[in-house]
Order: structure tokens, then C-alpha cells, then sequence
């Protein structure tokens, strides 16, 4: 059995026992490189300092960009919080902790709104790309609202009586 060091934080005795395993190093990466301390200050203002202890900004964006990657729905997530070693560490919850309810990640994403959860993904997605970690290889565009050739010619050709409409 291992012996846990109380002196350490639980982040830093995962991290150096190598509890995590090298499929989950990503993680690793991904928090070496992402400053979410910086992230998540525009958004402290959506907790208040009174009352009961929440988890905090910071927590809530660890837990959607992971629940993103990984493709999890709230349910999975609760639940990969509570068995996946490596999510508890990226998250920074302890090996004991309970982790929230699957109630909790549609409150934070509500609470951040739409716009602010663009510009959220947004600000990863450019951090990464900068890296050189990430590339566009697709980009898409809503056409549904874009005039056709074909229908431009059909109208020129209405117009000018060469065919009936």
C-alpha cells in the first residue's frame, strides 16, 4: 500500500508516484500549459465570498475543458470524477473527495452563459493552436443563407423571359 505524504497536496503526490498513466500524460501537458488560475479570473465575479464553500471558477473550468475532451455528459462526468484517477488530479480534487453532482456542470455552464463559454473554448483553442499543439483542418460555414450560383442564374434567366418561373 502506498504511504501518502500529508505534507504533499494530493496534485503533487499523483503527479511524481506516477499514478497516472501515460494514455492520461495529455492531461499533463495540457495543465503544464494552460495557466487556468489566469483563465478563470475574468469569470470570479460569478461566485460570491459569502456563504457555503462552492468549488470555485477555476474547478469548473478544469472539469468543462475535461468533460470536452473526453466526451462525457454531466452523468459520466460525475462519475468519471469519482473513479478516474487522472480527472481528480486535473481537477485538483483529492483522492477522497467527493466530487460534485452531474447537477453541478450544467449550474457552472449556465452560470457562464453562452457567450462567455465561446470565448472560454475559444481562448484554449487559440492558446493551443499558438503552441503549435492544435491545427484548423476543418473550418465550417452555415450556408443555408448563401445565394447559389444556380439560383442567380435561374433569376437572370426569369428576367430576362429566356425560361418561365
Amino acid at each position: 500500500m502506498l504511504k501518502i505524504d500529508k505534507q504533499k497536496t494530493t496534485k503533487q503526490f499523483i503527479y511524481h508516484s506516477g499514478l497516472i498513466d501515460s494514455r492520461r500524460s495529455s492531461y499533463r501537458k495540457l495543465d503544464q500549459l494552460l495557466s487556468f488560475s489566469e483563465i478563470s479570473k475574468p469569470y470570479l465575479s460569478l461566485y460570491s465570498v459569502k456563504g457555503r464553500k462552492e468549488k470555485g471558477v477555476e474547478f469548473g473550468l478544469r472539469a468543462l475543458v475535461l468533460q470536452f475532451l473526453e466526451d462525457l455528459s454531466d452523468r459520466e462526468m460525475e462519475r468519471y470524477l469519482k473513479e478516474n484517477i487522472a480527472g481528480k488530479w486535473f481537477c485538483e480534487l483529492h483522492l477522497e473527495a467527493k466530487g460534485p453532482d452531474h447537477s453541478y456542470f450544467g449550474e457552472f455552464r449556465k452560470r457562464l452563459g453562452t457567450e462567455r463559454l465561446m470565448e472560454l473554448f475559444s481562448q484554449v483553442r487559440d492558446g493551443l493552436r499558438e503552441m503549435g499543439l492544435i491545427k484548423e483542418v476543418f473550418t465550417f460555414v452555415d450556408a443555408s443563407q448563401l445565394v447559389s450560383k444556380l439560383t442567380t442564374w435561374e433569376s437572370d434567366q426569369v428576367r430576362s423571359g429566356k425560361i418561365q418561373q
